[in-house]
């Protein structure tokens, strides 16, 4: 089956960060996926994934801002966009794949791995995914020597989400 139509009332991209005792979570609610090829021959597809990064939202307006504006964190006039490109794919079995690629975020890029899981049927095909980056990695942490350290705000940056195509 070909992917034709992302349906975006049914995908997500969504975040969470350990902050000292808890945690907080976001969503971007712009991206763009394409996927070439047919699922016929999964290791065969590509994706392209790009993400508006002035589309976050932690439910927390000053947060958003914060993340948005400052050179520490996105600094979204400076780098809009976040971008994923797989570079290969390997199929797992019973409906998992992991796929490598390259994630960059502020002109920062890095091979990152992502686990999946997959359903295939009723003309639709729908992609749960879930990887985890280290934020500090792309240079998205402030000067504080809380934060530099990982003990205010983990370092560690969760990402989870889905996303469902048409026939």
């Amino acid at each position: 089956m070909k992917l034709n139509g992302l349906d975006y009332s049914d995908s997500s991209i969504n975040f969470s960060v350990k902050h000292l005792f808890s945690s907080f979570h976001g969503n971007f609610s712009e991206f763009d996926l394409k996927i070439d090829g047919d699922t016929d021959n999964l290791t065969d597809l590509k994706a392209n994934l790009t993400v508006d990064i002035s589309t976050i939202n932690t439910h927390i307006q000053l947060l958003n801002k914060h993340l948005m504006e400052k050179e520490e964190f996105f600094n979204v006039k400076k780098y809009p966009k976040a971008t994923f490109i797989s570079t290969k794919i390997e199929d797992k079995g019973d409906n998992k794949l992991v796929v490598l690629g390259n994630l960059t975020i502020k002109d920062i890029t890095k091979e990152i791995t992502i686990d999946v899981d997959y359903v295939n049927k009723n003309n639709s095909f729908v992609i749960n995914f879930h990887t985890h980056i280290n934020r500090e990695i792309f240079h998205l942490r402030s000067t504080s020597i809380l934060d530099r350290t990982g003990i205010l705000i983990s370092n560690r940056v969760n990402i989870e989400g889905s996303f469902k195509f048409s026939a």
